[in-house]
């Protein structure tokens, strides 16, 4: 990790230490929360004691994205403070959101840096192989084969460090160097399929490698590239059949929704005076997603504040007969939770800032495939999951956000 100081005389300075603490914020994300806020509380406070880094902040302040992402933070802020006078926000929950902060932190440390970004992504890359060597390995001797901290980050993780692949082939000049990145492309990929429960790891592949191969920079026409696009798709879909494991992960979560529809046609409405048993089972998010929505006519314009849903929920769905409730903070689904606790203005700034975040990407040069794809997987995954928020996931994009997008020089000068 030391190559990720850029001076040339390999000092140890204040930016090269905090260029090195992002890179193991990154890779702790893999299997301890513990470090990675260790990690990251140190690089703020390097950035906070840096006249340098300060200024790089200040830089991307005023960059055309700083916009888009001030004006969500005012509406996280407004929404904070609505959600205090109501009495509903969840203090500890609200904490969570610090993770936003992680973007401007990696766009001040990595602003400009391109070498040292190239070294962090082929740092990534080497232990998103790692990991996959050992789930791999673990699948062989009928161990558990989920060697990260959950499922979910290890098919997401794994199809982020294929994005890499992919990025560092079209770029590399060598022989050996693409046959070692095809061969990494390979254990990712069957990593992700063969030794990974996630659905949201299938949905970030057969989402994620499409985008990237359409929007790399590559010497291919249009309708080359839409071949190869079909190719893809169609080579992640051959993936998701052959293989036991995911085919029974989406079959399983396509029949609990089935089931969920069928109990809501031939029985009687569920009160919040009625049991329930929530979990992370697709039908059960089915429930949630209804429930949700029922609600939602009485937040949808102003909000019920900040980190309120679970409270909000409780307050229609709690059930009364079920002892050690531990609640809903999380409809699993980024954009219903937006909704109920920021209203169609924090929908608004949500999407807006999206979308100029994907539009960033594609203004930009290097690693201009990957910078879009990420965010336009947590996209695709946050209807499942509010993926933007949670621990691993959350702090993974949008820190990867500031190093890999709001870092870049090029989006300064439109």
């Amino acid at each position: 990790m030391a190559g990720l100081s850029l001076t040339k005389n390999l000092e140890w300075t204040r930016l090269g230490v905090c260029q090195v603490l992002v890179g193991l914020v990154f890779v702790s994300l893999y299997f301890s929360p513990a470090l990675s806020n260790l990690f990251e509380m140190v690089a703020f406070l390097l950035v906070a004691t840096s006249k340098l880094l300060r200024g790089r902040v200040w830089d991307f302040i005023s960059s055309p994205l700083a916009k888009y992402y001030g004006f969500f933070l005012l509406v996280l802020i407004l929404g904070a403070a609505n959600g205090m006078l109501r009495g509903n926000s969840d203090l500890s929950e609200m904490w969570g959101w610090r993770k936003i902060l992680l973007l401007p932190l990696g766009a001040a440390i990595f602003m400009g840096e391109d070498s040292a970004k190239r070294y962090l992504a082929l740092g990534f890359l080497t232990v998103s192989v790692l990991f996959a060597v050992w789930a791999n390995v673990n699948a062989y001797l009928g161990l558990d084969p989920v060697v990260a901290k959950n499922y979910a980050i290890q098919g997401m993780f794994f199809t982020v460090a294929v994005l890499f692949c992919i990025e560092f082939y079209f770029v590399s000049t060598t022989f050996k160097v693409k046959l070692a990145l095809t061969v990494a492309v390979g254990l990712l990929t069957v990593s992700v399929f063969f030794s990974t429960s996630g659905r949201s790891g299938y949905l970030a592949w057969l989402v994620g490698i499409p985008v990237c191969l359409m929007v790399l920079r590559i010497p291919a026409n249009l309708l080359s590239k839409l071949i190869i696009v079909k190719v893809a798709v169609a080579f992640g879909v051959v993936l998701l059949l052959s293989s036991h494991l995911a085919r029974t992960a989406v079959v399983s979560g396509i029949d609990e929704i089935q089931v969920m529809q069928f109990r809501e046609k031939h029985s009687q409405p569920e009160t919040n005076a009625e049991p329930q048993q929530l979990s992370t089972r697709m039908g059960d998010r089915y429930d949630m997603w209804v429930k949700t929505i029922e609600i939602l006519p009485n937040y949808v314009f102003t909000g019920a504040g900040l980190a309120s849903f679970a409270r909000v929920y409780d307050r229609h769905w709690k059930p009364v007969n079920v002892k050690n409730w531990q609640g809903l903070g999380d409809p699993h689904n980024q954009y219903l939770k937006i909704v109920v606790e920021l209203g169609t203005l924090g929908l608004i700034g949500f999407v807006a800032f999206l979308v100029a975040v994907i539009n960033t990407g594609l203004k930009q040069q290097f690693l201009r495939g990957v910078a879009v794809t990420a965010p336009i997987i947590w996209c695709f995954t946050s209807l499942f999951s509010s993926h933007f928020t949670t621990f691993h996931e959350g702090h993974f994009i949008w820190l990867f956000l500031g190093v890999f997008l709001a870092s870049n020089t090029d989006i300064y000068k439109t």
